[in-house]
Order: structure tokens, then C-alpha cells, then sequence
């Protein structure tokens, strides 16, 4: 019972550590999207 609950804290805290990656990924990405709508309507 202790390894797969072990296992389990491991994926949580992997996850953990992925999460802001991706929104600090994200962010950007949307402020390109966003430059590039106001660039097109100029």
C-alpha cells in the first residue's frame, strides 16, 4: 500500500511542476495572438 501511494505523491508533485510551466507558455502566446489581431485591424 505505501509504494502506490508513494507513486501517486510523485505524479502529483510532477504535475505540480508542469502546471506553471505551461502557463507561462501560454501567456505569451496570447499576447502574441492579441498583437497580431490589433496589428491586422490597423
Amino acid at each position: 500500500m505505501d509504494y502506490r501511494f508513494e507513486s501517486i505523491n510523485i505524479k502529483l508533485d510532477s504535475l505540480e511542476k508542469r502546471i506553471p510551466v505551461k502557463e507561462e507558455i501560454t501567456a505569451p502566446k496570447l499576447r502574441i495572438a492579441d498583437m497580431e489581431k490589433r496589428l491586422a485591424l490597423a
